[in-house]
């Protein structure tokens, strides 16, 4: 016969921070799980997340303070919840995109990762469970909710996560986002959000039942029996990523084939709530038809279009001289089978479970030359297995070889050790038309690399262009004030360069036929001025 509540669960943001500003309007006896006001604040805003940052030393993007003479590519940002993030890859963007934001915003450095994810529920301080998980696709390709995510044992994530559920002295749930650098392995904190996060459902769906952990803590007072298992479990949002049907169906028909082979209970296809399924089946089916899901906003052939022009306009003002390729997945496709490789570099200890083979050569590399020659050991032999398989490309040969007539000079930069990119190259007969080749033997960053290349022949880097299949190539191309072209052939990494604004082709050989039309236009008009 109570008048109130005995508990209040608040589930978003607003009902987490209305309710802790005003808790002393609520009767004392009402139990609610959550931190104070200030603390709220202080992880929710954008700008006072860095100070916590630093004291727990946790690394942050950097911030800039002012527009003006700040190297792309960036994220633009709110300070509040909803920050909605805009990303700038070429500085003759950013202030377009600055000027069109009427609230306080941040500009923050971009970190070519991976999403991963901290998910507590604590009380004063102490966890009562925790867990880590790493987005596989997302709602965006440049970023956004989980579509498809995994949970993932990853000691590194939770030891960090877990520095801040104590110096805070949390209570209630937290999510902690993080970017792992791709090629470093280093973490960078994003945000924090005090609320119940939106992929709950990945972990409820492994039996980590997380409101039922909270009631047991918070109202029964007892510690719940929680056993998480380790095993790579997936979730797959089909329904919610259901606007890759009608945007880049390659993509959606990728998360129905992860979802099916998950199992049905492990995807938001709920047959044990029918009216549920129902509503959200017709609702989605419905804005996809009439075009009114928000993801379908962007135009992505209009966007690829707006990207090549600028490409266009980019080739029109330089004068190109030199052209760098990344190797694998650019000039060639090694056909690799990398996760043999990764299982066998984990069986002789070699690298972490929870690292990719190329963090796993850098860490080694920064610690242990040792280890690392022997990690590029055994990558060398997949690899030269790999090269038997490499034939001559005639159309790409004459292409290089046109680039050569018109006087650019060609470089290769790689994550393969450069006696293999050699041995290839000669295979294919095109190794005579590269100046240098940089292997990971002489440096493993990509920047690094770059850096080599523009120091051995003498290069402005103003007048060169940077061909690479990853965003790190993108990135490191920019930071140096090299004009990086994309090659995707993969439909989900090729969305997300046209998202990002950076100009793409599917493959090598239409990148380098467009390439040559301009600079063959260039010449003839140079011709033509020096006639006049």
């Amino acid at each position: 016969n109570r008048d109130h509540p005995i508990m209040i669960i608040p589930v978003g943001f607003i009902d987490n921070i209305l309710l802790a500003k005003y808790k002393q309007l609520l009767p004392s006896d009402v139990i609610l799980p959550i931190p104070s006001y200030e603390t709220i604040i202080q992880v929710s805003r954008k700008d006072l997340v860095p100070k916590l940052c630093k004291q727990l030393g946790i690394k942050y993007p950097k911030i800039y303070v002012s527009e003006k003479g700040i190297d792309t590519p960036l994220v633009i940002k709110e300070v509040t919840d909803s920050s909605k993030p805009e990303y700038v890859f070429f500085t003759e963007n950013l202030s377009e995109k600055v000027k069109y934001r009427k609230s306080k915003i941040l500009i923050q450095e971009f970190i070519p990762g991976i999403g991963y994810g901290y998910f507590a529920l604590a009380k004063n301080g102490l966890i009562v469970v925790d867990y880590t998980h790493v987005r596989i696709i997302e709602e965006k390709p440049s970023g956004g909710p989980s579509i498809v995510s995994c949970i993932e044992f990853n000691p590194e994530v939770l030891r960090l996560g877990r520095k801040i559920i104590k110096k805070l002295k949390w209570t209630g749930i937290l999510m902690v986002e993080f970017r792992r650098d791709l090629e470093t392995g280093e973490y960078y904190l994003l945000e924090l959000n005090p609320k119940f996060w939106g992929s709950l459902e990945l972990a409820t769906s492994k039996n980590i039942d997380i409101p039922k952990y909270l009631i047991e803590t918070f109202l029964l007072h007892r510690k719940p029996e929680v056993k998480i298992k380790y095993n790579r479990k997936c979730f797959t949002w089909v329904l919610a990523g259901l606007h890759y049907l009608k945007q880049n169906p390659k993509v959606w028909i990728k998360i129905l084939k992860k979802g099916l082979s998950e199992g049905i209970l492990n995807t938001d296809i709920h047959l044990n709530d029918p009216s549920e399924l129902l509503y959200s089946s017709i609702s989605r089916f419905l804005n996809l038809f009439l075009n009114k899901h928000p993801m379908l906003k962007l135009s992505l052939r209009r966007q690829y279009l707006k990207n090549v022009l600028f490409l266009k306009a980019m080739l029109k003002a330089k004068k190109i001289e030199h052209v760098i390729f990344d190797f694998d997945g650019t000039l060639t496709n090694l056909d690799v089978p990398w996760d043999k490789v990764k299982k066998q570099l984990i069986e002789k200890h070699l690298i972490k479970p929870w690292d990719t083979i190329m963090i796993g050569l850098y860490k080694a590399r920064e610690k242990n030359l040792g280890i690392f020659n022997e990690i590029s050991r055994v990558i060398r032999k997949f690899e030269d297995e790999a090269l038997e398989k490499v034939n001559v490309d005639n159309e790409l040969y004459i292409l290089l070889s046109e680039l050569y007539k018109n006087n650019i000079r060609l470089a290769v930069v790689s994550k393969q050790e450069s006696f293999t990119v050699k041995k290839a190259l000669s295979k294919m007969g095109m190794l005579k038309y590269f100046s240098t080749v940089i292997g990971r033997e002489h440096e493993i960053l990509r920047l690094v690399q770059l850096n080599e290349v523009l120091k051995r022949l003498n290069i402005d880097p103003k007048k060169t262009i940077m061909l690479g299949d990853s965003i790190i190539d993108v990135v490191a191309a920019l930071k140096k004030h090299i004009l990086p072209i994309a090659i995707a052939n993969n439909p989900y990494k090729l969305q997300q360069f046209i998202e990002f604004g950076v100009p793409c082709f599917t493959n090598i050989k239409g990148a380098l036929k467009y390439i040559l039309k301009h600079i063959k236009r260039s010449a003839n008009s140079d011709k033509y001025n020096t006639y006049t």
